[in-house]
């Protein structure tokens, strides 16, 4: 029995107890694409977001081929995937998952900011005078900026009235890239979503992600394409597009299953 891990759903990225930044995705094609593969006999697990409710899941938890996970950032998304890379062979990944490409690191209010930076420029005004260069004050900033004494604490909720609260964003991990270091042997589609570009940027960028994370192919669409109603998505491998396109949950599917018959 082929075993497939398919993660699915959107990561969630705090900014504080109640607030936080995501992505726009439901996690539905993953659930169908769960089902499908469950009912062709593939033992199954999936990583869902928690929160996600969908009827299919009563169902496929009922069956003996199946497992269900659940995160909330995209650390514990990573963390998942590793502990299953840890406990089971899989044949095949489809990394699905909607992960924000950043997270709030800390929140501040700009005129504590602003403040901050004032007493450093006062407190040193005889230094930057005569005998700072500009690169230094530069550095100097940055740092404060990066790193400041005007955080605020994040740990509870933030106040709602707080009419100038900015965020500085981090890069989250970049799990598309780790998957080929944790499954050498595994069929590993990607996905691409770019917004109302031209097809031939949209494959370029998905055979780029081919090259870069060592995926076996990509499903590319267009979010403008998606807003029509238009759901096709590309099918792009290291050598091209060459037409083919597939349809939701079941074309991915079925695509995959003819791919990895051999």
């Amino acid at each position: 029995m082929k075993r497939v891990l398919i993660t699915g759903g959107p990561t969630n990225e705090y900014i504080d107890e109640v607030m936080k930044i995501t992505n726009m995705s439901s996690g539905k094609v993953a659930v169908e694409m769960a089902k499908h593969f469950v009912e062709d006999g593939y033992d199954v697990t999936l990583l869902l977001t928690k929160g996600i409710k969908n009827p299919m899941l009563d169902k496929l938890e009922n069956s003996g081929n199946f497992a269900l996970m659940r995160f909330e950032t995209t650390e514990e998304l990573l963390n998942s995937i590793e502990t299953c890379a840890t406990m089971a062979h899989y044949d095949i990944i489809i990394h699905s998952a909607a992960v924000a490409d950043y997270k709030p690191e800390f929140s501040f209010r700009m005129e504590d900011m602003a403040k901050e930076i004032a007493n450093f420029i006062g407190d040193n005004a005889r230094d930057i005078n005569e005998s700072f260069t500009t690169e230094d004050v530069r550095r100097e900033i940055y740092r404060i900026l990066t790193n400041p004494e005007c955080k605020v604490n994040d740990d509870t909720k933030i106040s709602s009235v707080e009419p100038n609260l900015t965020v500085k964003l981090g890069l989250t991990p970049k799990i598309i890239a780790s998957l080929r270091q944790m499954f050498p042997n595994a069929f590993i589609c990607g996905f691409k979503l770019l917004e109302n570009v031209p097809e031939a940027e949209l494959v370029e960028a998905a055979m780029k992600q081919i090259a870069k994370c060592h995926t076996n192919l990509v499903f590319a669409n267009d979010l403008a394409e998606l807003r029509k109603g238009n759901a096709s998505r590309l099918v792009v491998t290291q050598n091209g597009y060459n037409g083919i396109k597939v349809d939701g949950a079941y074309g991915i599917f079925n695509l995959v299953k003819i791919a990895t018959e051999n």
